[in-house]
Protein backbone atom coordinates (compact mmCIF):
# COMPACT_ATOMS: atom_id res chain seq x y z
CA UNK A 1 0.00 0.00 0.00
CA UNK A 2 3.06 2.15 0.92
CA UNK A 3 4.26 1.82 -3.14
CA UNK A 4 1.03 2.25 -4.27
CA UNK A 5 0.94 6.07 -2.29
CA UNK A 6 4.46 6.63 -2.92
CA UNK A 7 3.76 6.29 -6.59
CA UNK A 8 0.17 8.28 -7.08
CA UNK A 9 2.26 11.00 -5.54
CA UNK A 10 5.06 10.63 -7.73
CA UNK A 11 2.39 10.43 -10.72
CA UNK A 12 0.47 13.87 -9.51
CA UNK A 13 3.73 15.52 -8.97
CA UNK A 14 4.72 14.99 -12.51
CA UNK A 15 1.46 15.72 -13.85
CA UNK A 16 1.38 19.13 -11.86
CA UNK A 17 4.82 20.16 -12.70
CA UNK A 18 4.41 19.51 -16.51
CA UNK A 19 1.68 21.56 -16.32
CA UNK A 20 3.28 24.13 -14.81
CA UNK A 21 6.15 24.25 -17.59
CA UNK A 22 3.20 24.27 -20.14
CA UNK A 23 1.30 26.71 -18.83
CA UNK A 24 4.89 28.95 -18.21
CA UNK A 25 5.71 28.58 -21.85
CA UNK A 26 2.75 29.36 -23.49
CA UNK A 27 1.54 32.28 -21.11
CA UNK A 28 -1.87 33.31 -19.42
CA UNK A 29 -4.68 31.91 -21.72
CA UNK A 30 -2.78 30.17 -24.04
CA UNK A 31 -1.49 33.51 -25.48
CA UNK A 32 2.53 33.63 -26.03
CA UNK A 33 4.33 37.05 -25.13
CA UNK A 34 4.45 39.32 -28.06
CA UNK A 35 8.32 40.10 -28.79
CA UNK A 36 9.97 42.70 -30.54
CA UNK A 37 12.83 42.74 -32.55
CA UNK A 38 15.07 45.51 -34.65
CA UNK A 39 16.92 44.33 -37.96
CA UNK A 40 17.68 44.19 -41.68
CA UNK A 41 15.05 42.58 -43.46
CA UNK A 42 16.95 39.42 -45.66
CA UNK A 43 13.57 38.30 -47.44
CA UNK A 44 9.97 39.99 -47.30
CA UNK A 45 6.83 38.49 -48.65
CA UNK A 46 3.37 38.49 -48.74
CA UNK A 47 2.92 35.45 -46.44
CA UNK A 48 6.44 36.08 -44.41
CA UNK A 49 9.16 37.88 -43.23
CA UNK A 50 13.29 37.10 -42.18
CA UNK A 51 15.17 39.66 -40.53
CA UNK A 52 18.72 39.21 -39.03
CA UNK A 53 18.96 40.85 -35.56
CA UNK A 54 21.18 39.99 -32.84
CA UNK A 55 20.08 38.63 -29.33
CA UNK A 56 20.91 40.26 -26.03
CA UNK A 57 24.24 38.47 -25.99
CA UNK A 58 25.35 40.25 -28.95
CA UNK A 59 24.87 37.14 -31.40
CA UNK A 60 23.72 37.17 -34.69
CA UNK A 61 20.27 35.49 -35.05
CA UNK A 62 17.27 35.19 -37.70
CA UNK A 63 13.73 36.14 -37.08
CA UNK A 64 11.47 34.58 -39.18
CA UNK A 65 7.31 35.13 -38.60
CA UNK A 66 4.17 34.43 -40.62
CA UNK A 67 2.38 37.95 -42.72
CA UNK A 68 -1.27 37.85 -42.32
CA UNK A 69 -3.98 40.19 -43.29
CA UNK A 70 -4.04 41.29 -39.29
CA UNK A 71 -0.41 42.01 -39.56
CA UNK A 72 0.29 46.45 -39.35
CA UNK A 73 2.72 47.38 -41.93
CA UNK A 74 4.30 50.86 -41.98
CA UNK A 75 6.78 53.08 -43.64
CA UNK A 76 8.26 56.10 -41.86
CA UNK A 77 4.91 56.09 -39.82
CA UNK A 78 2.69 55.63 -42.94
CA UNK A 79 0.16 52.85 -43.44
CA UNK A 80 2.01 50.67 -46.30
CA UNK A 81 2.15 46.94 -47.47
CA UNK A 82 5.02 44.37 -47.83
CA UNK A 83 5.29 45.59 -51.27
CA UNK A 84 6.38 48.70 -49.72
CA UNK A 85 9.08 47.35 -47.59
CA UNK A 86 12.35 46.06 -49.30
CA UNK A 87 15.86 43.53 -48.56
CA UNK A 88 18.07 45.37 -46.46
CA UNK A 89 15.61 48.07 -44.78
CA UNK A 90 16.02 48.15 -41.68
CA UNK A 91 12.51 47.51 -39.46
CA UNK A 92 11.19 46.79 -36.03
CA UNK A 93 8.99 42.91 -36.28
CA UNK A 94 6.65 42.47 -33.62
CA UNK A 95 5.60 38.62 -33.52
CA UNK A 96 3.34 37.04 -31.40
CA UNK A 97 2.72 32.77 -31.89
CA UNK A 98 5.25 32.95 -34.81
CA UNK A 99 2.84 35.47 -36.57
CA UNK A 100 4.20 38.94 -37.23
CA UNK A 101 1.58 41.42 -35.19
CA UNK A 102 3.39 44.80 -36.78
CA UNK A 103 6.29 45.65 -39.42
CA UNK A 104 7.86 49.21 -39.12
CA UNK A 105 9.88 50.18 -41.58
CA UNK A 106 11.94 53.43 -40.96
Amino acid sequence: MGKFLLSAAFCAALVLALNGVATAKSGKGGSTKAQTYQGTVLTIRSNMIVISTTDDNGRSMRVSAQVTSDTTVTVNGQPATTDNVSKGENVSLTVTNFKATTIAAQ
